[in-house]
């Protein structure tokens, strides 16, 4: 157990290392910002096996809530760059787009319009309300195809409150356990 603490906390390190040069390689080529959000995902990924272990072997509540805490800040972290390379590559996108006057195949159905953020309203499990919070929830997190079912979990984990957020406590943050969820 010991090893695995250090292991972690060597990828925490490694992680704040990965979201440095990621932020860095913003603004350099598309090749350096492949590497580094490879290099990042890389880094993540590791952690998640390793965060995943201590919270099987957990034996008190208090490690279970700091390891818990530190994934979910982790997540919120990893997902905030994901978004600022994703604005990036769009914004790169409509340079090019103005620059050429021609628009990518993958782009020619999509609106540039800008929406305004949408607020889901937390789930308590309240039985009346669960028709809103499911449509609500499959429009804006489920069906987005940019996100990975950790992401979507860990999305799904911050709207629930009450005994909704009771019933899937337990389980660890991964891809499995955001079907089950």
């Amino acid at each position: 157990m010991d090893n695995l603490v250090q292991r972690r906390s060597a990828q925490v390190r490694w992680l704040k290392i990965a979201m440095e040069n990621m932020e860095a390689a913003l603004d350099g080529s598309a090749e350096t910002r492949q590497i580094c959000f490879a290099k990042l995902m890389d880094t993540w990924s590791r952690y998640e096996e390793i965060i995943t272990k201590l919270l099987d072997n957990a034996t008190d509540q208090k490690s279970i809530d700091v390891y818990t805490e530190e994934r979910e800040t982790v997540c919120a972290d990893i997902i905030e760059m994901k978004i600022k390379v994703e604005n990036k590559e769009r914004e790169l996108g409509a340079q090019e787009h103005k620059s050429t006057g021609s628009i990518p195949i993958s782009q020619a159905g999509s609106s540039n319009v800008r929406l305004p953020k949408m607020e889901i309203k937390k789930f308590n499990g309240e039985y009346h309300d669960w028709q809103r919070f499911h449509d609500e929830f499959e429009t804006t997190i489920n069906s987005n195809s940019n996100l990975s079912p950790i992401e979507k979990f860990n999305y799904l984990r911050s709207l629930l409150s009450g005994n909704a957020e009771t019933a899937i406590r337990g389980l660890t943050l991964n891809a499995v356990n955001y079907e089950t969820a």
